[in-house]
């Protein structure tokens, strides 16, 4: 992650004398402290001040949580002292807020403290990015969170923060945050969100397909398609989800269909029209877009497994079909037959898969194969 640049306004409201001194010691003390640049004196005396009960007007209170609140982002941009104050920017902002939170509507405080947090966000967000990359996501999650709350507006901050949730394994909460962020750039569309905005997209569907929503995963990869034509990554996540999620379309997508025409490469295209076509009920035209793949890739598991449970599950209807009284119709023989080199190919692709040898066993051994003997051999040398 990138950091962002703190505007110049810094001068002018956290490193500058602005007030005269006030007459109270303890403040003056304090607020003297700062102007000598000796910004720890400064948190002591202040904070020792607020805290104390009644050793303040509530007239000076915004004062000392104002001057607070820039000794602590002073000593969190010194390298040096910041390691001694981790949250001096949190608290930088929690006094801001209660600077202008004791103030009168027309108070100068209250004016400058909006200033002050125009400063305050882009270091926040600064050290967000600096926890990523050290992957303390969880810390970076609390200070884009914090950029958030101040510049509600700000892109990056949405993004990062669902990024470090996604780091983090909390799905939900990343999944809130990429909302929010497609919401500001649906808002504010820039050019060099481009990119990360087709990143996001992609991951949010992913996310809601792994939660069992693939209708929301789909209006993502939609929205894509819409925002950034031609962008090929978005067809094929598309073609991902129908495949995972056959019943998100109840017939053959014309679409897919189309692909197919045009592109009878398109193998991914091919396998989500065919699980398509499996789950409406047609499995024998399913079955010949399997055969197509395999013969256009031999190796294709997916294909293959399909293909060989289509036979198996066709022999076995055609055995609880037939008459017990009588020899089984050469159909059973001929799906078997069909089936074997499929299961050939599983059991070569997944040498370590009982399950294939246990199979190929079976139904070499029904159709009479000599090397039936061979593979009840390795099967029984895999049982042992």
């Amino acid at each position: 992650m990138i950091k962002i640049s703190i505007p110049i306004v810094l001068g002018l409201c956290m490193g500058v004398n602005i007030f005269a001194q006030s007459d109270i010691p303890s403040l003056s003390s304090g607020i003297g402290a700062f102007e000598q640049e000796d910004y720890e004196t400064t948190i002591r005396v202040l904070a020792r001040l607020i805290e104390t009960e009644n050793a303040i007007s509530e007239t000076h209170l915004p004062e000392a949580h104002f001057y607070l609140a820039q000794a602590y982002y002073q000593v969190s941009q010194n390298p040096e002292k910041a390691p001694l104050y981790p949250e001096a920017l949190l608290r930088a902002y929690n006094h801001l807020m209660a600077s202008k939170a004791t103030s009168t509507q027309e108070s100068r405080y209250r004016k400058m403290t909006d200033v002050a947090l125009e400063v305050l966000w882009p270091a926040i967000y600064n050290t967000g990015v600096e926890a990523y990359n050290q992957k303390d996501f969880n810390r970076a999650v609390v200070f884009f969170s914090k950029t958030r709350q101040i510049n509600p507006w700000f892109f990056e901050a949405a993004l990062n923060q669902g990024y470090s949730h996604w780091q983090l394994g909390d799905t939900l909460a990343a999944i809130k945050s990429w909302n929010k962020s497609l919401e500001l750039y649906r808002i504010s569309p820039k050019e060099e969100h481009q990119i990360v905005i087709q990143e996001t997209l992609l991951t949010l569907a992913g996310a809601y397909s792994e939660r069992r929503l693939p209708v929301e995963a789909k209006n993502f990869l939609t929205e894509g398609e819409t925002l950034f034509p031609g962008k090929y990554a978005f067809h094929e996540a598309e073609i991902i989800l129908y495949t995972q999620h056959p019943n998100l379309q109840p017939g053959p997508d014309q679409r897919f269909l189309q692909m197919v025409s045009d592109n009878p490469y398109d193998l991914s295209a091919k396998m989500a029209l065919a699980h398509q076509l499996e789950t409406s009920g047609d499995s024998a035209a399913a079955a010949n877009l399997f055969q197509e793949i395999i013969s256009q890739k031999p190796q294709h598991f997916e294909a293959n497994r399909h293909l060989a449970a289509y036979h198996i599950r066709q022999a076995i209807q055609v055995q609880n079909q037939a008459n017990p009284q009588e020899s089984l119709p050469t159909s059973f023989y001929n799906h078997l037959e069909k089936a074997l080199p499929c299961l050939k190919m599983l059991y070569e692709i997944q040498p370590d898969n009982a399950e294939w040898l246990r199979q190929l066993t079976t139904t070499a051994s029904i159709l009479g194969l000599p090397e039936a003997k061979e593979y009840h051999r390795q099967l029984q040398a895999v049982d042992r």
